[in-house]
């Protein structure tokens, strides 16, 4: 155990009322422990390390049964424990998070417990820590508050060279302390020497996970283009684009709102109380959601206002239709695109409120030149949105996916099944279809001229 790391057990056992003195001696007798957790250096070796009188520590071990003890725990951890204070050091090592929901769980008891986890990057994506990992990115970016979680990641930041040496005191913020730069220096040579090390010194000295694809979208960039005081009263009686992006009956469904502006010549996009909808069964019934992290990010948005439930196990479209309708009635719908897939009788609901669907196919040709002016907007700050953070959330899980050998040509995907990227998607085809209309025609002269388009 870090000498770091044992402060932080030292101030968890203070905190709860242990003596010092039994922490210390605890510390390290778990250093010694093996998997089991039993561990008998002699009282000398502990004196000498600690540095206690010999009676002192012959007194603390006699109260540690009372006291309790620090010990290892093997990773197969099984009900029973209560601790104060538990950390999990290298998390990125664990296929589950079979221990960590143990220890975590085994707290009910306790006042001021705390639940440590402390490591490098790694190389499995699908397992716990990764996750982890992106419940903390969602923390900070506040797409999904959490007063009772704090995390830091020291990494270098996207699209830096991982190869330039002036990125390693992002990562290293003890550079010179614990770890010393001509040994990161030394590393980073080797790295970019032989191929085969460039994955080890990337996780272990620069936090960058292994086979992670990159966010299409700089989400500190999304950020800036926040402003909470955009409302739907500021845009009433002007046209809008209406975007829906609909998954399976059981998941997530979606609704883009979009107006444009001319200013100084350049298209302005406003994006304005998105609307996402989600079945009771996928929220709150375990057996429906296997996916626990899912259920508990829909759970906060519920309580915050922004995700609405459907009655059931599916997303009742009957529920869309009516927000759709009353979206018509503050802003004329020039437009609605839709994702064909399983949305026929909604595409002909919003034909019969005159909404004017157009259906569009998500591939490169229709998905590419929206998703960069979408990205070239939010970087020039011609991009403007409320806040939502199911959009943001959305926003950040997208990755771009391009057709091999030709970089340019992208559409968007997600990374993995649970990073659902609905809102973005949507927002892009309102874009796709802003894009058509030449600037000083409005959506409606538009439709007028052309009528309405199925792609």
């Amino acid at each position: 155990m870090s000498t770091k790391l044992t402060g932080y057990v030292w101030d968890g056992c203070a905190a709860s009322g242990m003596k010092l003195s039994s922490v210390a001696i605890m510390a390290r007798l778990a250093d010694f422990s093996n998997d089991e957790g039993v561990c008998w250096p002699s009282i000398e070796t502990i004196a000498r390390q600690i540095g206690a009188g010999m009676s002192t520590v012959r007194t603390a071990i006699a109260r540690l049964e009372a006291e309790g003890w620090l010990t290892r725990k093997a990773r197969r951890q099984g009900d029973g424990s209560s601790p104060h204070c538990a950390v999990v050091d290298e998390y990125h090592e664990h296929a589950t998070d079979a221990l960590y929901t143990t220890m975590l769980t085994g707290m009910g008891a306790r006042r001021q417990p705390l639940m440590w986890a402390i490591t490098t990057a790694g190389y499995n994506i699908e397992g716990p820590c990764y996750d982890k990992r992106r419940e903390v990115i969602e923390m900070l970016n506040g797409s999904v508050p959490n007063d009772e979680l704090f995390g830091i990641i020291y990494t270098v930041d996207e699209g830096d060279d991982w190869t330039d040496p002036q990125v390693l005191e992002k990562a290293n913020p003890n550079i010179g302390v614990s770890v010393y730069r001509e040994f990161l220096l030394s590393q980073q040579q080797r790295a970019k020497n032989n191929a085969r090390l460039a994955n080890v010194f990337k996780t272990k000295h620069l936090n960058i996970w292994a086979s992670a694809r990159s966010a299409y979208f700089n989400l500190v960039s999304w950020q800036s283009c926040e402003d909470k005081s955009l409302t739907l009263e500021q845009f009433e009686g002007q046209p809008c684009i209406l975007a829906f992006d609909l998954a399976r009956k059981l998941d997530m469904n979606s609704m883009a709102r979009l107006y444009t502006r001319e200013i100084d010549g350049k298209t302005h996009y406003y994006s304005v109380a998105p609307r996402f909808w989600v079945p009771y069964d996928t929220v709150y019934s375990v057996e429906k959601n296997e996916d626990r992290r899912t259920a508990e990010r829909f759970q906060k948005w519920v309580e915050m206002g922004v995700l609405t439930v459907t009655d059931g196990a599916e997303v009742d479209y009957r529920y869309i239709l009516e927000e759709a309708k009353a979206a018509n009635k503050i802003s004329p719908v020039s437009e609605s695109p839709i994702d064909p897939f399983g949305a026929t009788g909604l595409s002909h609901d919003l034909a019969d409120e005159d909404l004017n669907p157009v259906t569009i196919i998500q591939n490169y040709t229709n998905m590419s030149d929206p998703m960069k002016e979408l990205e070239a907007a939010i970087e020039s700050g011609r991009f403007h949105h409320d806040g939502n953070p199911i959009m943001t959330w959305c926003i950040g899980n997208v990755v771009g996916k391009t057709i091999p050998g030709n970089d340019d040509v992208v559409k968007p995907v997600k990374e993995q099944a649970e990073n659902k990227i609905d809102g973005a998607v949507a927002l892009i085809m309102a874009v796709g279809r802003a894009m058509l209309y030449e600037k000083e025609d409005t959506l409606s002269d538009h439709i007028e001229s052309y009528g309405i388009r199925s792609l």
